[in-house]
């Protein structure tokens, strides 16, 4: 089973999604870990979450580019589950993935221009290693982040100047997205949609309420 659990920063997504792991029981629970440590803010954010499942038995496998090339941790023995049924897989989150896809993670290559051919080619790359580990598992949860609850980027201008309030001090104009964040927004938002289409449940979480879309 794949169950899709998005919602806005701060939402209270991740708690829900690892107690989906938790209620189905015994299971090899693997949280596959996506987000690279770039500054202070995003070790703080990582240590904060390793918190949150440490009583809950989860095995952590980094994976902040390349989904469909991952090895999950070898099967269990002496009578314990193996093959698919063994693993009930978090994948946190989407939105870096994705981002580490588009951008690089720093230490590899990652193109000079960005185009929409491109964010295609990362959009089929992400749904590929989804499919890919779709297989290899009988339950996944995919944590992802709402977009475009701000609007439509593609209505808005963007602009090189702004205030704190985010609009342009010569026009008033509220600032758009520039060209990479524009790109980022598109593709996740493509895949989101996407996966909202394969997947059995689809769940959207708000001040830590579970909504169920699907």
């Amino acid at each position: 089973m794949v169950t899709l659990v998005t919602g806005g920063s701060g939402s209270g997504k991740s708690a829900f999604a690892e107690q989906e792991i938790v209620r189905l029981g015994k299971r090899r629970r693997i949280y596959i870990a996506t987000m690279k440590p770039w500054d202070e803010e995003c070790r703080r954010r990582i240590e904060r979450h390793r918190l949150m499942r440490a009583d809950k038995q989860f095995e952590t496998v980094e994976c902040c580019r390349g989904l469909e090339r991952l090895k999950l941790p070898a099967g269990g023995t002496d009578g314990e589950l193996t093959g698919a049924a063994e693993y009930a897989v978090l994948l946190e989150c989407l939105s870096n993935l994705v981002s580490n896809e588009l951008f690089g993670t720093g230490d590899d290559d990652c193109p000079d221009s960005l185009s929409a051919e491109y964010g295609s080619e990362v959009a089929d790359s992400v749904a590929d290693g989804i499919l890919s580990l779709r297989k290899k598992v009988s339950d996944l949860v995919i944590v992802t982040n709402e977009v475009f609850s701000a609007g439509d980027y593609r209505k808005q201008p963007v602009c090189i100047k702004w205030d704190e309030n985010g609009e342009n001090p010569d026009t008033g104009d509220l600032c758009g997205w520039d060209e990479s964040t524009a790109l980022y927004l598109k593709v996740l938002g493509e895949i989101n949609c996407r996966l909202g289409m394969l997947a059995d449940r689809v769940i959207e979480v708000s001040a830590g309420i579970p909504v169920v879309i699907k």
